[in-house]
């Protein structure tokens, strides 16, 4: 089973983003805020991590680094409405495997997506 965890301070992006993959077979986890986030990270295997960039508690970019501390090898997609040069680099100068603006395409999250658990299988 790939395991997919999504968080992301817009719960109406969370709801389609979850519907969207448990459609296509993905098992689906959700953390509300920054807490949340770090305690699934610790207690479970991610295949990918689909975050947004206002999350509550704690801002998307300081999600990532948090996130790579944890896990360096976990693809990170960021989902976010700000199409500020600023914010692209920040999140990219983290690594991230990709960064995705809103609106959501569904296609390309899911080849996004399908790329990223490859890359991560491949560094396993």
């Amino acid at each position: 089973m790939v395991n997919i965890l999504i968080s992301n301070g817009n719960k109406e992006d969370v709801r389609h983003l979850a519907n969207l993959l448990c459609q296509e077979g993905y098992e689906i986890d959700i953390a509300e805020d920054g807490g949340e986030l770090i305690e699934k990270l610790l207690s479970k295997d991610y295949q990918a991590l689909i975050l947004g960039t206002e999350i509550q508690g704690i801002g998307g970019i300081k999600a990532i680094s948090i996130v790579k501390k944890i896990n360096d090898k976990l693809p990170i997609i960021t989902i976010t409405e700000d199409d500020s040069l600023e914010t692209e680099r920040l999140a990219r100068k983290e690594k991230i495997f990709y960064y995705l603006l809103k609106p959501i395409d569904e296609s390309e999250v899911l080849e996004v997506l399908k790329s990223a658990i490859l890359s991560q299988e491949k560094s396993r």
